[in-house]
């Protein structure tokens, strides 16, 4: 019965223009706050009748909801499937701090006396807070966590009205950023990077619309120098 879908998909053409399909994607908040917006761009350019499903599940439950069918594509930071599914590297980044300007930790560059003293906001997300964590204890830093925070739009209301710092993602710094007066600061300390990347089930690997998808991701997403695994 799969192998008889999969042919049956490859089989069935499409269209972008006229493709009136429902693309289910799995990301991290950091890949829905950052990248969704040009990919809703594109999407309304080149496939005006497709409908874009954005679905929050954990790494544990996404192999499963995967092979059935439910999820189309994964992007983001997912080290757990590093070995499980088809997958593709998109960029690699790391991790910058950002601060209201005129920030007194900060203003006049960010040392790390000012990062270790200093009040700091921090995201709710798992994967990056336990890189970012790893990252201080090899440092023998401890920092002063104050506020944790489920969502960017808290995160941004907090830094623009306190004298709080955060340790963000490089890509999401920028886009905070246009959101209050801010100003985005090297770390004072080595930080780790990562790789954040598109992800996809056998089923789906032949499926035209599927790989369309895939293709439309890569394009706008992929940097320079960053070649597909397979």
């Amino acid at each position: 019965m799969r192998i008889l879908r999969e042919e049956v998909m490859q089989r069935v053409p499409f269209d972008a223009a006229s493709t009136q399909r429902a693309f289910n994607l799995c990301m991290t908040d950091v890949s829905e706050f950052t990248l969704v917006p040009a990919l809703v761009r594109r999407l309304a350019s080149m496939a005006p009748h497709s409908e874009l499903r954005l679905q929050s599940l954990t790494v544990g439950e996404l192999p499963a909801a995967m092979a059935a069918g439910n999820i189309d594509l994964a992007v983001g930071f997912f080290p757990e499937l590093q070995d499980s599914l088809f997958q593709q590297q998109l960029f690699e980044t790391g991790f910058t701090c950002i601060a209201r300007r005129g920030n007194p930790f900060a203003d006049g560059g960010l040392t790390l006396e000012r990062f270790c003293t200093a009040p700091q906001v921090a995201m709710k997300v798992r994967s990056h807070q336990g890189i970012v964590q790893r990252d201080l204890r090899a440092a023998g830093i401890e920092r002063r966590v104050k506020v944790t925070v489920q969502h960017f739009h808290s995160l941004s209301a907090i830094l623009s009205q306190t004298d709080m710092l955060a340790v963000v993602p490089e890509d999401v710094a920028p886009h905070l950023a246009r959101s209050f007066d801010a100003q985005i600061h090297e770390l004072p300390y080595p930080s780790s990077r990562f790789e954040v990347r598109q992800y996809w089930h056998e089923l789906y690997h032949r499926d035209l619309a599927n790989r369309w998808m895939r293709g439309q991701v890569r394009e706008l997403f992929q940097r320079e120098g960053r070649r597909p695994h397979p």
